[in-house]
Order: structure tokens, then C-alpha cells, then sequence
């Protein structure tokens, strides 16, 4: 089954400079017409975007995770400091 594609006109208003730009882009990555080159830019840069916020948000929250296991390693170890006062006569 092929995709059907729906035809958008959007106008774009572009510098001659950006047009050399754009068509420069396009040779790298090996696109000959606009309407793929928009596509792929569009719904990649897209994904890359909702990748990195992804992530992000894992080390966000790896951060927040590793805080608290260090804040219980701190409250065991004040409760296994404290201990009776004659295990400390010079204290």
C-alpha cells in the first residue's frame, strides 16, 4: 500500500540567501525537491526534539532519584552513630 500524500501550499518568504541555503542543505542530504527535504526536517527535527526532552527528563529525574538515596544513606547513618553515652566515656 503506498502512501497518499495531501497537497498543503503553505507561501514561504525567503532572502536569496536563504533559498542558496536551503538548496545547499538539500544537496547534502541528497533531496532534489523541497516538499521531502520539508517533510523530513519537520517530523525528524520533531522527534530529535521530543528525544532530547525525553531524555532530559531521565537525567532530571536519575538526579532526583540519587538526592534522596543520598539523604537516606545520611539518616541511616546518623541513626547508627547514635548509640548509649558509656560507649563514649570521654565524650
Amino acid at each position: 500500500m503506498s502512501e497518499q500524500y495531501r497537497d498543503i501550499r503553505k507561501e514561504v518568504n525567503l532572502t536569496a540567501n536563504e533559498l542558496e541555503m536551503i538548496e545547499v542543505m538539500m544537496k547534502k542530504k541528497g533531496f532534489e525537491h523541497f516538499s521531502p527535504f520539508a517533510r523530513d526536517k519537520l517530523l525528524v527535527e520533531e522527534f530529535e526534539m521530543t528525544a532530547e526532552k525525553w531524555f532530559t527528563f531521565w537525567q532530571y529525574q536519575k538526579l532526583e532519584q540519587i538526592s534522596r538515596d543520598v539523604y537516606e544513606i545520611l539518616i541511616l547513618s546518623r541513626q547508627n552513630i547514635k548509640s548509649p553515652k558509656n560507649m563514649y566515656p570521654f565524650s
